[in-house]
């Protein structure tokens, strides 16, 4: 069951991420109050008979740990449940939201190095997103993720570094690697040259 309990992205209000196509029309975040949100699932769950939920925002508003998780929590009602977050969340946070029904996360961590996640305006760093991988594993939530190649301006000894990292990382779950993509609305597409890029066409 598709399920939208907020529009925008909070993050991308202060930092767009280089590669991120959401247009400036649609940044601006705003969201439903949190018994609102418990209200309508609970409702879309015993009207059609469903437990599985995709949120289709494109990152969770923070304040719903306050209330709309923990009444989630309360319901009594075993909800499966996908999202999108921001990958700098706290151990208890990622407990909140497994105990909450959500069982896969798509943190949006992009990569295992600190100075390309600075290039990529991500607002956290390598040691953030290898934290938020073993608390996904701790508690049980799945996290879905890609580990983005061809970023402008990238240091190459970057990859090294990673590759000698990633035996470390095997009992955790596993990235999508994928070459990065010039997207309409993106600052990437917006200000190419200043980002290191150059637009050889359509494609």
């Amino acid at each position: 069951m598709p399920y939208e309990s907020a529009r925008g992205c909070w993050w991308g209000q202060k930092s767009h991420c280089r590669f991120c196509g959401i247009s400036a029309d649609s940044m601006p975040f705003r969201s439903k109050p949190a018994a609102r949100v418990v209200e309508e699932m609970l409702a879309l769950a015993a009207r059609h008979r469903v437990l599985d939920f995709a949120l289709v925002d494109y990152i969770l508003d923070p304040r719903y740990f306050r209330e709309a998780l923990p009444a989630l929590r309360d319901a009594g009602v075993d909800l499966r449940v996908f999202l999108e977050v921001k990958a700098n969340l706290r151990r208890e946070q990622v407990r909140m939201l497994r105990e909450a029904g959500v069982n896969v996360v798509q943190p949006g961590m992009e990569s295992l190095s600190t100075p390309v996640l600075k290039l990529l305006g991500k607002g956290v760093t390598a040691f953030q997103n290898v934290r938020l991988l073993k608390w996904c594993e701790e508690y049980g939530v799945k996290p879905t993720w890609n580990l983005l190649t061809g970023i402008p301006r990238e240091p190459i000894d970057e990859y090294a570094r990673m590759a000698e990292l990633m035996p470390a990382l095997s009992h955790l779950e596993p990235p999508t690697v994928t070459e990065i993509a010039v997207y309409r609305f993106s600052p990437y597409h917006r200000t190419p040259r200043e980002l290191g890029i150059e637009v050889t066409g359509p494609f």
